[in-house]
């Protein structure tokens, strides 16, 4: 690390000692703007980071600004550029592929910048590189046991992880579990996503959803309706503005909020492994499964999970062709190899549910493969 960077101000997020992560000059805002990304609270590394956010006012141009595609990237002479959005102006976010994955690999934004575009595909490659697994799924520990689910999006992990809580289930993760290979299961201590659905499935939980939230919720339900009656049922600019206003009868919850405040512990034992996905059938059908099967599909879902990053890159390949990521390009096949690897041996079973999914049938259909330890 150079002097300049020693002297200036910085901020470190780790992700259980494995991943460093250090925000270089940032406004508060931004500190604040991270953390919300990420799911990670502040704290010291002892050790040289392994990425690097570095905040500015202003990233000057080399030549003329060139969008791409929709606007959402451009370039000039020298650098690749994601556009986002602001109250003011848009702001620049320098990114580089050619070091994605590599110690040190640096992301430059402007200070104020409402998100830092792609940080989650970012950090979740440059784990992938450390060796440690970043995988699409929800983490619990139940009865004793470390119970890892894992599928498509959509599939059922988080509701499968509700219908446990609800149980007295041990939060270890949701949306992204991290496995080093050493039989741990890791987890990010970010809000889970609630939706209205799931508190009419788990009515005992809608108590404990804050009264700011319970009335957001009821605010986006009539206006739905609202909408929908006035479009009469119809399709078109209607029927998607309606669609569009459902998406949001969700709520962001911390788990110590509806479950106190031991209900999270962020790691957890890898002892019983289960792929959810939906069928079209009213029934919940549990079916043994290798864990083999599980990594390989689970590899193919990984790829589509890193579809916006990959065309991001894409469209910096445009603009700089030499500039290549062999980290990104050979994701796949490391993700291939750590997923056999981290799940062999655990026993596995495939959860075919409808979907919506029916929570409480869910968890009694899956609660006698989980014996007390």
């Amino acid at each position: 690390m150079n002097g300049a960077e020693d002297r200036a101000q910085h901020v470190d997020l780790d992700l259980h000692g494995l991943v460093g992560i250090r925000l270089v000059d940032p406004r508060p805002e931004d500190v604040r703007t991270v953390v919300r990304q990420l799911g990670l609270t502040p704290t010291s590394l002892s050790r040289e980071p392994d990425l690097v956010l570095r905040f500015v006012d202003d990233l000057p141009l080399a030549g003329t600004l060139r969008p791409l595609g929709a606007g959402a990237y451009a370039h000039d002479d020298a650098c690749f550029y994601a556009l986002v959005p602001g109250r003011r102006r848009r702001h620049k976010v320098q990114l580089r592929f050619d070091t994605l994955g590599r110690p040190g690999h640096e992301v430059v934004c402007e200070r104020g910048v409402s998100s830092v575009p792609l940080l989650m595909d970012v950090l979740n490659l440059t784990a992938l590189s450390r060796g440690l697994l970043p995988l699409h799924a929800s983490a619990f520990t139940v009865d004793g046991l470390g119970v890892l689910v894992t599928g498509w999006a959509k599939g059922g992990k988080t509701e499968t992880l509700l219908g446990f809580m609800a149980e007295g289930a041990t939060h270890v993760g949701d949306e992204w579990v991290y496995l080093p290979g050493d039989g741990r299961m890791l987890g990010i201590p970010e809000p889970m996503r609630v939706w209205e659905w799931h508190l009419d499935d788990l009515p005992s939980l809608r108590g404990r959803v804050g009264r700011r939230d319970r009335a957001r919720l009821r605010a986006v339900h009539w206006a739905e309706r609202a909408v929908r009656s006035a479009a009469a049922g119809g399709g078109g600019l209607a029927g998607r503005t309606a669609d569009a206003v459902g998406r949001q009868r969700f709520v962001h919850v911390q788990p110590q909020t509806f479950f106190g405040a031991g209900a999270s512990a962020l790691v957890g034992r890898l002892d019983r492994l289960f792929l959810t996905v939906t069928h079209y059938d009213t029934r919940v059908v549990v079916l043994p499964v290798t864990p083999t099967e599980v990594a390989q599909r689970m590899t193919a879902s990984l790829q589509v999970e890193r579809s916006r990053l990959w065309e991001a890159y894409a469209q910096a390949l445009f603009a700089f062709p030499h500039d290549r990521s062999p980290v990104l390009e050979a994701a796949g096949s490391r993700e291939a190899e750590l997923l056999v690897r981290a799940l062999s041996g655990v026993p596995a079973h495939e959860v075919r549910h409808p979907y919506p999914v029916d929570i409480p049938a869910v968890v009694r259909a899956m609660r006698p493969l989980l014996p007390t330890s």
